[in-house]
C-alpha cells in the first residue's frame, strides 16, 4: 500500500467548517458556473435589453405572410417582425436562440444571418 494513501474519514477530519476564508469579491456578486435555465434575451438598436425564460414560453407562432413571429410568454407578449423568420422559429422551438438583436430596415441588404430582425414589439400584460 502506497504511503500517500488516505482514507476519506482523513479528509472529512482535515475540514474546519468553523475555518472562515475571505471570498473574492467576484463570487459574491456572479456565479462561477452558469446554470441550465435557458433565457430569451431581447435587444433593441437604442441599447434597451430584455430576458425572458424559456420555462415561461407558452406558445410560438410563425406567420410567413404577414413575415412576423408571435411569441407568447406568462408576462409578456412578444412579436417580432423581419425576413426570412423561418429559422428563427425553429431555433426558438428548440430553445436554441439565446439573443435576438433587432437592426435597421436599411441594413437587410449586407446581413449575413439566416434571418432579419426589423422589429421586436414586447408588451406586458396585465
Amino acid at each position: 500500500m502506497s504511503q500517500d494513501f488516505k482514507l476519506n474519514i482523513d479528509r472529512m477530519l482535515e475540514f474546519e467548517p468553523a475555518k472562515h476564508e475571505p471570498v473574492q469579491n467576484d463570487q459574491q456578486t456572479n456565479y462561477i458556473e452558469a446554470g441550465h435555465y435557458r433565457n430569451l434575451c431581447f435587444l433593441w438598436p437604442e441599447g434597451r435589453k430584455l430576458f425572458l425564460s424559456y420555462s415561461y414560453l407558452i406558445s410560438c407562432e410563425h406567420l410567413p405572410e404577414d413575415a412576423c413571429i408571435n411569441l407568447e410568454f406568462t408576462a409578456y407578449t412578444v412579436q417580432i417582425r423581419g425576413v426570412q423568420l423561418e429559422p428563427l422559429f425553429f431555433l426558438l422551438m428548440n430553445q436554441h436562440a439565446r439573443v435576438i438583436a433587432c437592426s435597421d430596415a436599411r441594413y437587410n441588404a449586407v446581413q449575413n444571418v439566416g434571418h432579419i430582425v426589423n422589429e421586436i414589439i414586447a408588451t406586458k400584460k396585465e
